[in-house]
């Protein structure tokens, strides 16, 4: 499969930081009823799951999903080409796997005869599994917190109850649920047992679940300063999902791939060609009409203002964004100093007033630089080489590259020549040799195989040969 290609478009791809995913925790799925069986339901995980991981430099899964859910191992292990790469993390709140694998199966969090004990019990700790990651701040405590509060504003028995008359009773019972849980898991299961609750409360019993999770997954996302997906047709949760950095548009990115053609695509390639599919033109101009700025709050307004104009706040020079993208940039909603940040290949490219890039020679709105000097690359008798003709070649020797790559270290190896061509247009001369110093002997028999001669020889001698 060839993905297009274009010299119209980000030399350094738009990726948004990270996404959280909270679609394959087992309650969430539970509280989609009879839909979590159907088709469409699991056709759009998948989806979601494969956007989030063409698109984001991190994707977070809780690591009590990827145990505890079947749907959720299934489709992260079918990517474990990605694992070595740390583009998909677990986190969870122990100090590492193993640890967080025997305190789950070993504690007293889960009874015996649960779905919980029965998952952990089976599981293993290997190399086969995703990075994991120890969290900071711990779910449980803000679960706790987040019921506590509800108690307190007398919020959680109307948010229970509705219109039922709420006995008193009920209130006190309400309010002892952290405490008579006794060291088990703050999960809905659990709760259903301490207030009693029978098989004839199902919909009382899903009211729970949705404030149980609701703290659970802002937990996740403030703790991880995750973006979230929106806008989905069955996966949207019926709470607020709080957001710390840069979201996308599940219903605006699926409708652009289904215009363009490229919906299947996704589905049927490989893990490691899911990242060049991310930095694909088409891609790129999808993910730029999809985003969504960070929302703390979880409920974002129907509209937001565009009152400011991008180029107020970042020169589009400086960050290496081409005319198309710009446009798209400034037709966006999204463009407001309050609203957060882009992240273009880990550089913060968005920020208030204040934009931070790589070597970049102005900061600040309306900034202009000029008559910048940057160290040389040098060929022969220290002359410098035509660098419009390099950056050509080196274009060359990439798509050579991409046409045989399969091994993670030979999509860097790409990476670092698409980065060295980055380096050209901002004139950042020093990180030229850097780039392809790190792109190696592969990217020089590239060069050589098409007759890029040029390019050939600054690579060797950026790799002192």
């Amino acid at each position: 499969m060839e993905v297009s290609t274009s010299r119209d478009y980000l030399a350094r791809p738009l990726r948004l930081g990270s996404l959280f995913l909270h679609f394959f925790d087992i309650h969430f799925i539970e509280e989609r009823g009879s839909t979590a069986s159907t088709h469409a339901f699991q056709n759009e995980i998948l989806t979601a799951t494969r956007i989030a991981v063409a698109i984001s430099e991190r994707v977070f899964i809780p690591a009590s999903s990827y145990f505890e859910s079947h749907i959720c191992r299934s489709i992260i292990n079918d990517l474990n080409d990605l694992f070595e790469l740390g583009i998909i993390v677990i986190a969870g709140s122990s100090p590492n796997l193993d640890i967080f694998i025997d305190e789950h199966r070993e504690s007293a969090l889960y009874r015996t005869d649960s779905r919980q004990h029965r998952a952990y019990t089976m599981a293993m700790s290997d190399h086969d599994q995703p990075a994991y990651v120890s969290r900071t701040r711990s779910a449980t405590r803000d679960i706790v917190q987040h019921w506590s509060s509800l108690v307190n504003s007398d919020e959680l028995p109307k948010r229970l109850f509705r219109h039922q008359d709420i006995q008193p009773e009920i209130a006190r019972r309400l309010e002892q649920v952290p405490s008579e849980l006794n060291g088990l898991a703050f999960i809905p299961e659990h709760v259903f047992s301490v207030l009693d609750l029978g098989s004839n409360s199902a919909i009382i019993q899903n009211r729970i679940r949705s404030t149980i999770n609701e703290a659970y997954f802002g937990s996740f996302t403030k703790d991880l300063k995750s973006g979230v997906i929106e806008d989905f047709n069955y996966l949207s949760a019926s709470y607020a999902i709080p957001s710390f950095s840069t979201c996308i548009s599940y219903y605006k990115m699926v409708r652009h791939l289904r215009q363009q053609n490229r919906l299947r695509e996704l589905l049927s390639c490989s893990a490691l060609m899911l990242l060049q599919l991310g930095e694909d033109p088409v891609w790129q101009k999808g993910i730029i009409n999809s985003l969504l700025p960070p929302c703390t709050t979880g409920h974002r307004s129907s509209e937001i203002s565009n009152n400011i104009a991008v180029s107020k706040y970042c020169q589009m020079e400086q960050a290496n964004l081409s005319s198309d993208i710009v446009e798209s940039l400034q037709n966006s909603t999204f463009l407001r100093p309050e609203n957060g940040l882009i992240i273009i290949d880990n550089r913060e490219i968005i920020m208030g007033d204040q934009y931070k890039v790589n070597q970049a020679a102005a900061v600040g709105p309306g900034a202009y630089a000029e008559n910048n000097t940057f160290s040389q690359v040098v060929i022969e008798n220290g002359q410098q080489p035509d660098f419009g003709e390099l950056k050509k070649q080196l274009e060359q020797v990439r798509l050579e590259m991409a046409k045989s790559a399969k091994l993670p270290n030979e999509f860097i190896a790409i990476g670092e020549v698409a980065k060295a061509e980055n380096a050209i247009e901002i004139n950042d001369n020093k990180s030229i040799s850097e780039h392809l110093k790190s792109a190696g002997k592969w990217a020089l028999d590239a060069a050589t195989q098409v007759g890029a001669s040029l390019a050939a020889e600054v690579i060797k001698k950026s790799m002192g040969l």
